[in-house]
């Protein structure tokens, strides 16, 4: 008896079908090309998003490194926490200092890292350093934060001894920070 398929109602036989084996290899070499061609399209958008991703994070880390290590060698030639510690001692030996001159006029108006604040959204893209960045930026923005204040004489009613010791905490927090941004910066810009 020879073999039947049956397709919607309709009877073929195998010698029947033999008459459509080019119909069918040529559908099924069309749709195994789609396959492949699809699949390959798929990997090649993969890798190049993957590769984008990569490169805007390798940019960030660099800008924001560049960011953190320029800021470090304005306040180390400025002498910013030299100055401090001078108020601090001074204060300490019973002078009513004023808690004055830190900032300059441009650095009381404007932000103090553009970077960082221009891609807050993406700071989470650099991974578990994230984490560094951010206890780094915070323990800065807190010290201008003091500082700030203190030029508009919000300490002025502090004793010399109270003065001393906002001083001495903020210089023990400043001194983290620029501890913490030396590492950052070196492996930022290694990224």
């Amino acid at each position: 008896m020879p073999l039947v398929v049956t397709s919607i109602g309709a009877v073929i036989t195998v010698d029947q079908m033999a008459d459509y084996w080019p119909q069918i290899i040529t559908g099924l070499s069309g749709l195994l090309g789609s396959i492949i061609g699809a699949t390959a399209s798929y990997l090649a958008q993969t890798r190049s998003r993957n590769a984008d991703i990569a490169a805007r994070r390798r940019s960030l880390a660099f800008a924001l490194g560049a960011e953190i290590k320029s800021f470090l060698e304005i306040t180390e030639r400025r002498g910013k926490i030299r100055m401090a510690e001078h108020m601090a001692r001074q204060a300490r030996s019973g002078m009513d200092v004023q808690l004055r001159g830190f900032l300059a006029e441009e650095e009381r108006n404007q932000g103090q890292f553009p970077i960082y604040t221009a891609n807050l959204s993406s700071i989470g893209s650099l991974g578990p350093i994230t984490k560094e960045l951010v206890l780094f930026y915070g323990m800065v923005n807190a010290v201008y934060l003091t500082i700030k204040r203190a030029e508009i004489g919000d300490y002025d009613t502090y004793t010399p001894a109270e003065k001393a010791d906002l001083i001495e905490g903020e210089i023990t927090i400043w001194r983290a920070a620029i501890d913490s941004g030396k590492k950052l910066s070196e492996t930022l810009l290694a990224f």
